[in-house]
């Protein structure tokens, strides 16, 4: 197992591996519901157009457009911060001062997207759920599990390793998964279905509500970041050949099966293209919105 303390020597410059379209993974053989939906191919893009097609994806599948999953990576890294937290807390984290900076839409601490693998999808609900959706949080969490568990590393939610008593690495540089206080970055707070690998956060997601839809995204740490080098991520800890592209149809695989669904290969209609240009224009890269707290 690699040095999981998140060395210099283990930082990558280049950015992480991209494709454009995915492997054709056929019918589900879980799926027996009928359901299908769609998957967007990975793809990268800016801060701004990241939350802002995150938001057009919810309007659509809330819409009654059919349940949609999107994989996608970063232009450059970017700094989120949570709906609620104040742009002054940035100064808090001195390694990404000087990087990129978008507000999202969806609560929790701040994120440094750079070396990560990030995923978001948009589910039909009933409309009289209230509260997160929790088969929706439990059942794409497992399935990540089951992704990471295919490049060889064992990830347990955080109220596993809480209950199991399992421990940070000695030389962890932050809290171990026992502590639930609200550090600034998302990757140093703790909830229950947060992803943990030797003691270190590895993956959070957060939902976010529509009328008949709900939206989940989440980050997935691959290598740990340059801006955020105390945060590792699955290669650091042990993973075999671990990238975005291999994670990405990973993951779709497996929530096929989890979430009991056939996934086709899809794209943007040209009303999703110009509403998500709509959103990013008059929201998220406004100065405004970043600075709204």
């Amino acid at each position: 197992m690699k040095n999981s303390a998140a060395k210099q020597a283990d930082f990558v410059d280049e950015p992480l591996p991209l494709h454009t379209g995915r492997a054709n993974l056929g019918p589900s053989n879980a799926s027996q519901s009928g359901r299908t939906g769609r998957v967007i191919p990975l793809a990268g893009h800016g801060g701004a157009e990241n939350m802002a097609i995150d938001q057009a994806m919810l309007e659509s599948v809330d819409a009654g457009g059919p349940p949609t999953l999107r994989l996608y990576l970063w232009n450059e890294p970017t700094l989120s911060l949570g709906y609620f937290q104040n742009y002054d807390e940035r100064k808090q984290h001195v390694e990404s001062r000087g990087v990129a900076c978008v507000r999202r839409s969806s609560g929790g601490g701040a994120i440094l997207h750079d070396q990560e693998l990030t995923y978001s999808i948009a589910w039909p609900t009933t409309g009289l759920q209230t509260g997160a959706n929790r088969p929706l949080y439990r059942n794409s969490h497992d399935a990540l599990v089951a992704a990471i568990s295919d490049f060889g590393v064992s990830a347990s939610p955080f109220s596993a390793t809480v209950l199991n008593k399992v421990s940070a690495c000695d030389n962890s540089s932050y809290p171990a998964a026992t502590s639930r206080s609200d550090p600034f970055l998302c990757f140093q707070r703790r909830t229950d279905d947060d992803l943990i690998v030797s003691g270190y956060k590895i993956l959070g997601s957060a939902q976010r509500k529509g009328k008949r839809a709900v939206l989940q995204h989440g980050s997935l740490l691959i290598r740990a970041s340059r801006f955020a080098p105390q945060l590792p991520g699955i290669w650091d800890l042990g993973a075999t050949a671990a990238s975005a592209e291999g994670l990405a149809e990973a993951l779709v695989e497996h929530l096929a099966n989890q979430l009991e669904i056939d996934w086709t290969d899809g794209q943007w209609t040209t009303a999703e293209r110009d509403r998500a240009a709509e959103i990013s224009e008059n929201r998220f890269a406004t100065e405004s919105w970043l600075h709204r707290r």
